[in-house]
């Protein structure tokens, strides 16, 4: 019983031990593997983390959040925004299809998706005859979900269904004796934000409202970072982070394992040995306060989709009875606090907010597999 969550950002797998969701490969620190495939001047096709390193040195070869355009046609409103944003190569293909550009040659969405998951799945050695849950953002369209199936299929996988992300999230907190209660899944990821409203009996649910945004999440908290590191350099250097493409791009890269650090440490340092060889020898010092004025803008368009949400589910946030935290970028405190604040009540993060969705989609392919589907 597999359950997978192929984000945006990250990608994570989960099995079902003795009724247990077990998040895979092992450490916590390999299991969430950036979802990220690399086509080097020569060599094979790298993913993960490995292929991370080179998206600050060959962004053009470096393919990223290729899951925003699975499924998707040349024309669609999300592919232009996507187009002046990745730092790839867009074509269009033959029937109005995606075609990314690389040193990998001329490839869809689905072949790059593809290498990506079979890579992954190829080091867990899992069997391909169970039910496999993929979870997907409820947003997402019939072309989209047929196209993920379509990816797993191809990478192996067999009796592969989709669930939607929210509900997935929450099952891990669920028991079946449970009364009726209101849930608000907040989900801040690496590239999207989503809020969705379920009315929960059990394990049984109903959708009452959800929306989100495809352009928020901690990439913007990485971005503010980077802008924040650029004015203290111009101040204290009188250099320009940004007067080389591969330095910005390797700066926000560094910011973002600051980011990571700072979700557990009240402050750090950024070292741009590897950022800009102009300023090599510079160390700048960042803190959780540092962090405010981006944190606040982000929160602040967050907030504006949860006023939609919970109008368009007839509901005010004291109605909601339980809030539970999703995706990596919820780690930070500053959030968690802006959650609490907003809803008048500590969100649930018992368990990995970055593995909720996997381990669900575990939990989910279990139950179909006790049914015999």
């Amino acid at each position: 019983m597999i359950g997978i969550d192929f984000g945006t950002s990250t990608t994570e797998v989960a099995v079902v031990v003795d009724g247990q969701p077990v998040l895979l490969p092992g450490p916590r620190e390999d299991r969430v593997i950036p979802s990220i495939v690399a086509y080097p001047p020569a060599g094979r096709t790298i993913v993960g983390s490995e292929a991370e390193a080179r998206w600050r040195i060959d962004l053009e070869n470096t393919i990223h959040s290729v899951k925003r355009i699975v499924g998707r046609r040349w024309f669609d409103q999300e592919v232009a925004e996507f187009r002046s944003t990745c730092g790839y190569a867009l074509e269009r293909g033959q029937n109005h299809e995606i075609l990314i550009d690389c040193r990998g040659g001329k490839l869809t969405p689905t072949t790059v998706a593809t290498t990506l998951l079979e890579r992954i799945l190829g080091t867990m050695n899992l069997p391909v005859d169970v039910p496999v849950t993929l979870g997907v953002p409820p947003s997402f369209g019939s072309d989209q979900r047929l196209a993920l199936v379509e990816i797993a299929n191809a990478a192996g996988l067999e009796r592969v269904t989709t669930m939607d992300e929210p509900y997935l999230a929450v099952l891990p907190y669920l028991r079946r004796e449970e009364q009726q209660k209101k849930v608000a899944v907040f989900d801040l990821g690496g590239g999207t934000f989503d809020l969705a409203v379920l009315d929960v009996r059990g394990r049984v649910h109903r959708l009452l409202a959800c929306d989100g945004d495809p352009y928020l999440g901690g990439n913007d908290i990485d971005l503010g970072m980077a802008d924040w590191v650029r004015s203290q350099v111009l101040v204290q250097k009188h250099w320009d982070l940004r007067s080389r493409p591969e330095s910005w791009t390797a700066l926000i890269g560094v910011c973002r394992e600051a980011k990571k650090r700072l979700s557990v440490l009240p402050q750090t340092t950024i070292s741009l040995g590897l950022v800009d060889p102009v300023v090599a020898d510079v160390t700048v010092p960042i803190s959780r306060h540092d962090l405010n004025p981006t944190l606040h803008e982000a929160m602040g368009r967050c907030f504006a989709i949860c006023d939609h949400v919970l109008r368009e589910a007839g509901l005010r946030a004291s109605d909601i009875d339980e809030v539970v935290l999703a995706g990596g970028s919820t780690y930070l405190p500053q959030v968690r606090e802006a959650v609490a604040t907003y809803f008048g009540a500590p969100p649930r993060s018992e368990l990995p907010a970055d593995h909720l969705v996997a381990m669900g989609a575990a939990l989910a392919s279990a139950a179909r597999d006790s049914r015999g589907r």
